[in-house]
């Protein structure tokens, strides 16, 4: 809504109420026109975006939740993540070696990725073992790994640093929208199969969900060709040796732990506050309203000197909400952690965001492009990931409630949202990642 200032006459109400609406409408005119200015491919990687991220907000809380209710056990969630998150990488690395070795287009990496989207979903509806958790999750996270490695290509071969904040801004704006809409389709959904057609809770949105991948075909004739360069040994050995890599290691070491920690443990966290999934899809839509457009007004704004700057007030004030959520685990201190979230999450997104691209283009050798540094980093991400599940896993073996597992895996999460800020604090004043 446009900004409404009161006066104490009519007047002076309907002055300060045009210059509100002025201002607003400028503002956003100038977004679309920004956007307008957006090369093709460019605009192809946001609708791209947009379709994987539409069925993943639609879908993702409640794989979780579904796993849990099936085998109410949250090691079985972690090992679940885990096993996803090697889908990712072998997605992502072995893919994307394979590749660089035999000059594949890096395009087809968003055929290869919806379908095997559609596929895990469709075997997530069928779940009736542990161990079947476990491959349709694999299958899953094969989908994420070829999707991430194919956009995150194109965009470092796309865009420029110059544009990348309002990309960035662009693609939370959209992803705050979506937070909306997904939610509220996924409860209508889950309403629709309970109380019309008397099914499981989940029989419509596993069903329906695979469909939306149909729309990402009508964006591929926007994508330009691209071949990676072949990855050589060269590469590998001046990743894991080279000084500043070393350095990168606390980022993404701390980036890679949130990002098995938050999707693994949050879905949990609010079925145990709110009690049934029904509850957690009317609670997320109305938690995503918050901050829907904010983040695209903040991108109109947001530059190469602000951005770490913005990255530690969020980061700090997002592990303070998570601390305290973990040590109530109560309904009160979930409403604290949503809207205060809601505006300080996608703040936080952006600059992580543009960091990791940073990172992929700086930490590399410099007489190659990004695509072998884009590869080692994901692999890099993937045992860090692993030694956060291990440790996780470990210790929820000593502790007896669900109550307690939750509240240490929301510290541990809070503690590595931190340090993500704190490894990119170090890459801008040790490596100069601006």
């Amino acid at each position: 809504k446009a900004l409404i200032l009161k006066s104490p006459t009519k007047s002076g109400t309907f002055l300060f109420n045009t210059l509100g609406i002025c201002y607003t409408n400028n503002v956003i005119l100038s977004i679309l026109h920004r956007i307008a200015t957006l090369r093709t491919p460019v605009r192809s990687l946001l609708f791209l975006y947009f379709i994987n991220c539409f069925t993943g907000t639609l879908t993702a809380v409640f794989i979780q939740i579904k796993v849990f209710q099936a085998f109410p056990d949250l090691s079985i969630n972690i090992i679940g993540a885990m096993s996803a998150f090697t889908g990712t990488m072998v997605g992502f690395c072995v893919f994307g070696y394979f590749a660089s070795l035999f000059s594949l287009d890096a395009k087809q990496g968003f055929y290869y990725s919806f379908i095997s989207y559609a596929l895990g979903l469709f075997l997530i509806s069928q779940v009736s073992t542990i161990f079947s958790v476990y491959v349709s999750l694999f299958v899953y996270g094969l989908g994420v790994g070829f999707f991430w490695l194919t956009l995150h290509t194109y965009e470092l071969s796309e865009t420029k640093d110059h544009e990348r904040d309002f990309y960035s801004s662009l693609l939370q704006g959209g992803a705050q929208l979506i937070s909306v809409i997904a939610p509220l389709f996924a409860t209508v959904l889950i309403w629709i199969s309970v109380s019309i057609f008397h099914s499981s809770s989940f029989t419509l949105l596993f069903a329906v969900s695979p469909f939306f991948y149909l729309l990402g075909f009508f964006c591929f004739k926007g994508i330009q060709e691209y071949k990676p360069e072949q990855i050589e040994f060269a590469d590998i050995a001046h990743f894991l040796f080279e000084r500043k890599n070393r350095i990168a290691q606390l980022y993404l070491g701390a980036g890679g732990s949130t990002h098995i920690l938050a999707p693994t443990l949050l879905p949990i966290v609010l079925l145990f506050i709110l009690g049934n999934e029904l509850r957690v899809g009317i609670y997320s839509t109305f938690a995503a309203v918050l901050s829907t457009f904010l983040i695209v007004i903040l991108g109109h704004y947001r530059n190469i000197g602000n951005r770490i700057f913005l990255f530690g007030v969020s980061a700090i004030g997002i592990s303070g909400l998570t601390i305290y959520l973990g040590y109530s685990l109560t309904f009160t201190a979930l409403i604290m952690f949503t809207v205060l979230g809601a505006i300080l999450q996608p703040i936080m997104k952006i600059s992580e965001h543009v960091v990791s691209l940073q990172t992929m283009e700086n930490i590399g050798r410099s007489n190659k492009d990004f695509y072998a540094t884009m590869i080692l980093r994901d692999f890099s991400l993937w045992f860090w990931r692993m030694i956060v599940g291990f440790f996780l896993l470990f210790v929820c073996q000593f502790l007896p409630s669900t109550h307690d597992k939750l509240s240490l895996g929301l510290y541990l999460l809070a503690t590595m949202v931190f340090l993500t800020f704190i490894g990119a604090r170090v890459l801008v004043t040790k490596m100069g990642i601006k």
